[in-house]
């Protein structure tokens, strides 16, 4: 890790990641690999909190983790968090239909 980069300044997308990993007995890495992302993808998202992942990085996360790419936006603060539309199977929109609830988006489903 490079010796500017602030541990004690992670974002939430970061401490999400971080717990992530630690539950399910995962490295960074492990979890990298699974998304088909570079190794040090996930490391610049925890220990540079400023930077933004791409939509892809957040579609690539859903898909290995098996959480909406939403959740990954609204961590990363790329979207606002919506209000309690408990409608959509997780609660969350997606920047792609708006709702949540359009099946056919796949960031939602």
């Amino acid at each position: 890790m490079p010796r500017h980069a602030n541990k004690q300044a992670q974002s939430p997308l970061g401490h999400w990641l971080l717990d992530y990993v630690a539950k399910n007995q995962l490295s960074l890495t492990e979890l990298s690999r699974l998304a088909g992302l570079s190794d040090g993808t996930l490391r610049s998202l925890i220990y540079y909190p400023d930077r933004l992942p791409s939509l892809e990085t957040c579609v690539r996360l859903a898909k290995a983790t098996g959480y909406p790419a939403s959740s990954f936006l609204q961590l990363a603060g790329v979207v606002e968090t919506p209000g309690a539309d408990t409608s959509t199977r997780s609660g969350l929109t997606c920047c792609a239909c708006t709702t949540g609830s359009d099946r056919t988006c796949s960031a939602c489903w």
